[in-house]
């Protein structure tokens, strides 16, 4: 963010070149390892562009956990910042959902082409799977988020601008509550987080754990122990118990931003 807010006081084509190179050459980094004494990425390293899930240590018995490279994200941010451009008033509604197709369909055909050759994109190639075509199918699909690839970035973005194209006329009622998600989506984001933790910590002492068991040594996250865990589609439903119960706050918030003007509005 704060290199995006730098970036927006240069011209329109400065920053979705650099979001297009770093987009597509950041992977070039991938075999360029930079590290310290103890075999580790260095710190700098991780800010910048490994991270995966870092701990490096400050000084005694205090870490910090590095989750985000911000080169490899921040170009995806600039590249997001020109997107915007396609939903101006003056774009005709015609126009906008023809490029949104065109560029959805090229995005994903650039993943599976380039997903087919194998060699650059992602740091993990894929390859055929003894127990047969849909393990294979996943290890195709099987692509780095942390930091994130080219590929992972064109399968995911690709489908997400066709999807766009293919509800650009859509109205009614489910239109209307996509659009009050769309229109407070850091408020949903940072609220998200604590309604899950809490459902976290209801599950936690639910399933029988108790006070001495809230740190685990082995997991930089309290009340969840490495030995427990549920199935799937326990987590999808508490992913969508999630998206109902946070709907009418973010309906109420929509509404508060537009009858208020307060400057800390504009980041949320």
């Amino acid at each position: 963010m704060i290199i995006l807010g730098l970036l927006v006081r240069f011209s329109y084509y400065v920053i979705l070149i650099y979001g297009l190179v770093v987009v597509f050459g950041h992977n070039l980094l991938v075999n360029v390892e930079i590290e310290n004494a103890a075999g580790q990425p260095a710190i700098w390293w991780d800010l910048v562009h490994h991270a995966k899930f870092a701990f490096p240590s400050l000084w005694k018995d205090h870490y910090v956990m590095i989750v985000y490279a911000f080169l490899p994200w921040s170009g995806l941010m600039a590249l997001g910042y020109c997107f915007g451009s396609l939903f101006k008033s003056d774009v005709p509604q015609e126009l906008r959902q023809k490029r949104l197709l065109y560029l959805g369909l090229a995005v994903t055909v650039l993943f599976v082409a380039l997903r087919f050759v194998n060699q650059y994109g992602d740091p993990t190639t894929w390859a055929e799977q003894p127990r047969g075509g849909l393990y294979t199918f996943l290890s195709f699909l099987n692509t780095n988020k942390y930091p994130p690839s080219l590929m992972f970035l064109s399968m995911t973005i690709g489908l997400a601008i066709l999807f766009l194209a293919l509800v650009e006329r859509v109205k009614g009622k489910l239109a209307e509550i996509f659009i009050v998600y769309g229109r407070v989506p850091f408020f949903y984001y940072v609220l998200h987080f604590y309604i899950i933790h809490s459902f976290c910590v209801i599950a936690f002492f639910a399933s029988g754990n108790g006070v001495n068991q809230i740190v685990d040594m082995n997991s930089p996250f309290l009340f969840r122990p490495q030995t427990k865990g549920f199935n799937l589609w326990v987590v999808y439903g508490i992913w969508l118990a999630v998206v109902v119960i946070l709907y009418p706050l973010c309906k109420w918030y929509k509404r508060y931003k537009a009858t208020h003007n307060q400057w800390w509005l504009s980041y949320t």
